[in-house]
């Protein structure tokens, strides 16, 4: 089953809401998500209307990638007797996600895959992907990024737990398998991802690895379904909420249903990267992806002596050569120098053209603005550019933290492992907190580390690996320049609910910066009886076992592709 929707009411209403919209009764959400208003300024509604004589018209969700190129499903384009669409002039877009303020363009061309002419085609091979040309240039300051190999890979890698609701899902679709009309409101919605291979299982293994990934909500809280449905059909799947973020998959197909145990299966973008650059040159709007890299995220020096920071701006394009690649610099409590060719002030022009997979680099020299004995820190920031829109933009520019201390640098995470509640209603979860010194300095020894919890309301902490029943506790008598440690505790509780976990860590010869020093991770309870702090929408994660359970399911169900 696609993921485009024919419908004939819903459109209008959506445009004509305005502030009043918001006094109104919350509608059911994109398949128990969340409104999404304002989040996400780059989203896109695509109309596509094939008979202009009925009221009857296709849509279906998308991205605006720069201020002209909207990316959204290529099976939006075969109209419901499977015709292939050819007209631009059918189709319009809107740009937006807050009802009432959506720009409207039509559009001037689009790119389909090649020799791309029936639609089933698509999801045998993967390639369910469009690039439209607006008309002209809509207002935007913020634009997503396609997610590049080594973050699409990182997914692949990550256990039950962290790929628990580790993604989000935008779309304009249907908010119930039951309806047929459009959300009001931008919709969005948490969902977990699923590995290659438990999802190409549940699809017959049919599916193809390197262009289709999948994603489900396997852990509900209070058995609230959550998924893209009709309509959501070329809308983003993004890593975390970032409003900026890596986009790692377009809508592309599922059960008729939505939300059933086969998991919904999305064009994985970093697979189309060809497409893109090839589309782009074609439809007269060139697309590169310039990155900007630096050999560490954070520098530590001592408080009164300067840090090199070797830096290379490359084109990491597949076929595009880049024109007139440049960069800026900006410094906050610093003074920079730097040795790259081609600067005037802060700005370097680093060569005429740069052909894919070509570099330049250089250094900048990094000392604080006056001299002081004691711990400082300032931020020098990156800022490249080219003639070309760039559609991995967020690898264009970086904020480098400059630390000018020989203390220790403590940062603390959190995340769950694990929250379940039983037949009962009792609740267990697992914490993982780890505590790491970031500092890779000799002698940034972190001394007498000291962690303290803070459980949620009415819950108690039964268990814990790193002998830290007691609260604050000793974690770990020295911590080493780039060290970790890790804790797990076990918590319990009889009224299993929405619930946070915090931890702050501290050291008794001190550290710096304190910016890291504290973290929290917010939770739900899986379980048929578990119950929620909250009324709205699908809330945090659940708990996990859920995959094996996925995993049974498929086996039982002797579960077939369908379109």
């Amino acid at each position: 089953m696609v993921r485009w929707l024919i419908t004939c009411a819903a459109l209008p209403a959506l445009l004509s809401l305005g502030a009043a919209a918001g006094a109104q009764e919350a509608t059911p959400r994109i398949i128990g998500g969340d409104d999404a208003t304002g989040d996400w300024p780059w989203a896109a509604l695509i109309e596509i209307d094939t008979d202009p004589s009925t009221r009857g018209a296709g849509y279906c969700s998308g991205m605006a990638l720069t201020d002209q190129l909207v990316v959204t499903a290529a099976h939006c384009f075969f109209d419901d007797q499977e015709r292939l669409v050819t007209d631009p002039g059918i189709l319009t877009v809107w740009i937006g996600s807050t009802p009432g303020t959506l720009q409207s363009r039509s559009v001037s061309a689009f790119e389909l895959p090649e020799d791309q002419t029936d639609a089933d085609a698509l999801f045998d091979v993967g390639q369910d992907i469009a690039l439209l040309r607006l008309s002209s240039p809509v207002s935007l300051n913020t634009f997503p990024s396609l997610v590049d190999e080594s973050r699409r890979q990182s997914l692949e890698a990550l256990d039950q737990s962290r790929a628990d609701e580790a993604l989000t899902a935008i779309g304009w679709g249907i908010t119930s398998p039951n309806s047929n009309d459009l959300a009001d409101t931008l919709q969005e919605v948490q969902l977990d991802y699923v590995p290659f291979s438990v999802c190409d299982q549940a699809w017959s293994f049919q599916l193809e690895s390197g262009q289709m990934l999948c994603a489900a909500e396997l852990n509900p809280v209070n058995q609230q379904r959550q998924d893209t449905c009709q309509g959501d059909s070329g809308g983003p799947l993004f890593l975390g909420e970032d409003p900026a973020p890596y986009v790692i998959g377009l809508t592309s197909f599922g059960t008729p249903d939505c939300a059933s145990q086969r998991p919904t299966v999305y064009t994985d973008v970093s697979g189309q990267i060809d497409f893109i650059e090839n589309a782009g040159v074609t439809l007269g709007e060139p697309l590169v992806d310039l990155n900007f890299t630096t050999g560490r995220d954070r520098y530590y020096t001592d408080p009164d002596s300067p840090v090199t920071i070797t830096a290379s701006l490359t084109n990491d394009s597949q076929i595009r050569t880049t024109n007139n690649p440049a960069f800026s610099y900006t410094d906050s409590g610093l003074d920079v120098t730097t040795d790259w060719t081609g600067c005037s002030g802060t700005s370097c022009t680093v060569a005429a053209q740069l052909s894919p997979g070509a570099s330049s680099s250089g250094d900048f020299i990094v000392e604080r603005s006056f001299l002081s004995a004691s711990p400082g820190q300032g931020t020098l920031f990156l800022n490249s550019s080219s003639d070309e829109d760039d559609y991995r933009i967020k690898n264009n520019d970086r904020e480098i933290p400059v630390i000018f201390s020989d203390q220790a640098d403590l940062s603390v995470t959190a995340r769950r492992v694990v929250a379940e509640a039983d037949s009962a209603n009792n609740g267990q979860a697992t914490i993982e907190v780890t505590v790491k010194n970031l500092s890779y300095l000799d002698g940034a020894v972190a001394n007498q580390v000291e962690l303290n919890v803070t459980p949620p309301d009415n819950t108690s902490i039964t268990g814990s690996s790193a002998n830290c029943q007691a609260d604050p506790c000793i974690l770990v008598s020295s911590l080493g320049p780039e060290q970790t440690v890790t804790a797990r505790f076990t918590l319990s509780t009889s009224t299993p609910r929405e619930s946070t976990f915090s931890a702050t860590v501290s050291a008794e010869n001190g550290d710096f910066p304190a910016d890291n020093n504290s973290a929290s991770v917010t939770f739900n309870y899986s379980g048929q009886q578990a119950t929620s702090s909250s009324d709205g929408g699908g809330g945090g994660g659940g708990g996990g076992g859920a995959l094996g359970t996925l995993l049974a399911l498929i086996a039982l169900a002797g579960l077939r592709r369908r379109h």
